[in-house]
């Protein structure tokens, strides 16, 4: 005899049924996730071209990194989109700037650093701290580069030079409902990033 691997699930609750049930709500989504592709797709532009007016800065390596849309529907629990911009992983070097909407949470933008771009580049943002802060900026305090969630225990001010750090991670964050202008929000905090981490 084999033996059922399955898991007994409890039955759809009155929420669960009523949401199933709406088709209104599934059209509604589809519009929402077709308006929240074409908002990143214009992000994933602006930040190209913000780029490009700093080429002579970058370093050449990080101009192989890849810029490219990603999408799920499940991080803990939460839809979520995603456009990476001259991300570069190799192995435990990161460099990684990433925009986000986790649905029904926020919009945020990340610069994730790790192994010699963190080494290369921490002081200069640690530097930059006022700066960054004025901007929005904090740093994340989570175990993981890629944990996604924001609160007042997941994030803090920029920490000094001297405290010990597996990656570097800052970030900004917004309301969901502030989408119609994250792309330019999103680009002027990059175009911000831009001189601390490269000129000079």
């Amino acid at each position: 005899m084999f033996k059922s691997h399955l898991i007994a699930m409890p039955p759809l609750s009155p929420a669960e049924k009523s949401i199933l049930a709406d088709a209104g709500f599934f059209q509604v989504k589809n519009g929402l996730d077709q308006k929240v592709r074409a908002i990143f797709d214009e992000l994933q532009d602006a930040l190209n071209q913000t780029t490009q007016g700093k080429l002579e800065y970058i370093p050449p390596e990080l101009l192989q990194g890849q810029s490219r849309f990603y999408r799920g529907e499940n991080h803990n629990g939460y839809p979520w989109r995603a456009v990476d911009h001259l991300t570069l992983i190799r192995g435990a070097d990161i460099f990684c700037l990433r925009a986000l909407l986790l649905y029904g949470c926020h919009l945020s933008l990340h610069l994730i650093l790790s192994g010699k771009w963190m080494d290369l580049l921490a002081k200069r943002i640690v530097d930059a701290q006022t700066r960054l802060s004025i901007a929005g900026f904090e740093e994340s305090r989570s175990d993981s580069p890629w944990d996604w969630h924001y609160g007042p225990d997941t994030h803090g001010h920029i920490w000094e030079t001297n405290q010990p750090r597996k990656f570097l991670k800052i970030s900004l964050h917004m309301p969901p409902d502030q989408l119609d202008v994250f792309r330019e929000k999103a680009n002027q905090a990059w175009a911000t990033l831009l001189p601390i981490l490269f000129e000079g």
